[in-house]
């Protein structure tokens, strides 16, 4: 068995043990290569026990892809992500990861900062998608030290971060612009590039996604009427 995606959305009584001992099973599939696991409205998962130490993910050598979703489990906060991050970080062969914590209230600094942590040691890392869209707690330094993480990745083509809508909003895109060019300072916006493909080699592309959308936008955007503001920058 080479793909996993199980979906237990709405599932308001599955707990941490429970995901625990999915996990354990899971790691008892040797070619395992894409997991993807919806847990959407899991109330009362409070831990992300499922990359665990008990579960021990990190063992399973052909793991490429891992994407959770985790939107509105609104008891997952840092300590879910204190296991999370360096947990994730074991599972050396990871070259994708999507992790969604939209609407998770009790997500901020901290547990992004775990997060970043766990990304830095993963070196086959080519794409990542962040969703903390509704962490209204989530700041500049949550922010910082994701991407102290994943800049230095020498393998990481992609980003795609989709960020609450508190202080970025009202600070103003320029300085959201500066704070991702801290973390990645050798990249210039697209436009800015004016050389015909020609006379260069080829480039990798790096895609920032970001919302600066004031909260009755952001409902507006969940049925589909907004897209998320887009910039593209290249190496």
């Amino acid at each position: 068995l080479k793909n996993v995606v199980l979906s237990f959305s709405d599932c308001g009584n599955l707990r941490d043990v429970g995901v625990a001992a999915l996990g354990r099973g899971l790691r008892a599939l040797a070619s395992l290569t894409t997991l993807k696991l919806e847990f959407a409205s899991c109330y009362s998962i409070k831990q992300c026990e499922l990359i665990g130490p008990d579960a021990g993910l990190g063992v399973l050598p052909s793991l490429s892809t891992v994407a959770l979703n985790f939107r509105d489990c609104r008891h997952l906060g840092n300590l879910g992500l204190a296991r999370l991050g360096p947990e994730l970080g074991t599972i050396a062969s990871l070259t994708t990861v999507k992790l969604n914590f939209q609407g998770c209230l009790l997500v901020s600094d901290a547990g992004a900062c775990a997060l970043g942590q766990g990304f830095a040691a993963l070196t086959s890392l080519t794409a990542v998608e962040l969703n903390f869209e509704g962490c209204e707690s989530l700041g500049r330094v949550g922010v910082a030290a994701l991407g102290r993480g994943l800049r230095v990745l020498p393998s990481l083509t992609t980003i795609d971060l989709d960020l609450p809508t508190n202080s970025y909003h009202s600070k103003g895109r320029q300085e959201v612009i500066e704070l991702v060019m801290q973390m990645a300072p050798d990249l210039r916006p697209s436009e800015e590039t004016n050389a015909s493909a020609e006379s260069e080699p080829p480039r990798r592309r790096l895609l920032w996604i970001w919302n600066f959308l004031q909260p009755s936008a952001a409902m507006a955007r969940r049925g589909g009427a907004q897209a998320p503001e887009r910039a593209e920058w290249w190496l």
